[in-house]
């Protein structure tokens, strides 16, 4: 009796052992499921693979990965859950630190939301979840949030709750009332006399007219822009060819004539656009500053010969 007891006991652990060793490798299974779904980007479906992980291996490491995938797919509620549970275990200081600092992040976007209702029969869905019974109190992230209450499968009230950071939101939930229709004695409407009515016209009204610039100012804008790019052209140019003749050792004259000869265009160009820009700015002032009423200007500013400017007054 003896021996059959002991192998009795020894056949049982030999299946526990084999079960255990089962186990692990399928939660292995899962878990390399969850890190391929995870560097995918396809942080939900990772954050299931890992808690089958969990429930048939439990390790604290994929409870930090379940904590990272729910904190990637926004379930910032999950994530807090999670990331609770593996700074419980954790020993090494600066890992701790690490946590702690996105715990108290993602605290900041979460809120309590308290519901209470009256009825005994009162089950509570918030966002269309189930909640249970009344009373309901958990934690969701910050924002607006349907809150509904059912008798059986009848909604007998509905309300939108704003949840607020670091607060607690109370929401109590009461059947409406059908009250009953009182019947209201209608009038007959009494006829009046109509006056007619004299049409007035109402005084015209001026309508204000802005200022518009002139053909100057755009043919100067176009050739500052016009200038520009050529500028911007012949010196990528010229910066292009002196890197080919740095690589060619400083042998290859003709890559050094080109760069010089560009670098020249571009050093000129910058001067053209300098000039149109200016001239546009100058256009610009004069048609702002310009009145087509005949009351003249004491002082303006007008094109001069050729691309000057001239300040002329009234004194």
């Amino acid at each position: 009796m003896v021996i059959a007891c002991l192998l009795a006991v020894c056949v049982g652990s030999a299946r526990a052992d084999d079960d255990k060793q089962g186990n692990k490798a399928k939660a292995g299974e899962y878990f390399a499921k969850g890190s391929g779904l995870f560097e995918s980007g396809d942080f939900a479906r990772a954050a299931a693979s890992f808690l089958l992980a969990y429930e048939l291996a439990p390790h604290p490491m994929v409870l930090a990965n379940i904590a990272m995938s729910y904190d990637k797919a926004g379930n910032i509620v999950k994530a807090i859950e999670y990331y609770e549970k593996y700074f419980a275990g954790l020993k090494k200081k600066k890992e701790r630190k690490k946590i702690k600092k996105r715990l108290k992040e993602l605290s900041s976007m979460v809120g309590e939301l308290s519901v209470e209702c009256p009825s005994a029969s009162c089950r509570i869905e918030i966002d269309k979840i189930d909640r249970g019974k009344a009373p309901v109190r958990i934690v969701v992230e910050i924002g607006l949030h349907r809150v509904e209450a059912f008798d059986g499968d009848d909604k007998i009230a509905a309300v939108d709750a704003r949840v607020v950071s670091g607060e607690v939101s109370r929401v109590e939930l009461f059947q409406r009332e059908e009250l009953p229709k009182e019947e209201v004695a209608v009038e007959e409407p009494v006829e009046q006399p109509i006056e007619e009515e004299v049409p007035v016209e109402p005084p015209p009204v001026a309508e204000e007219e802005g200022p518009t610039l002139g053909a100057g100012f755009w043919i100067s804008a176009g050739a500052t822009v016009a200038a520009g790019a050529v500028t911007v052209v012949f010196g990528v140019r010229a910066v292009k060819a002196k890197e080919d003749f740095d690589a060619s050792g400083g042998t290859d004259e003709d890559l050094k004539e080109q760069g010089e000869r560009d670098q020249l265009i571009s050093n000129i160009m910058i001067g053209v656009t300098s000039g149109a820009a200016a001239c546009a700015v100058a256009f610009l002032i004069y048609d702002l500053t310009s009145d087509d009423s005949e009351e003249e200007k004491p002082v303006a500013v007008v094109p001069g010969p050729g691309l000057g400017l001239a300040v002329v007054g009234r004194f």
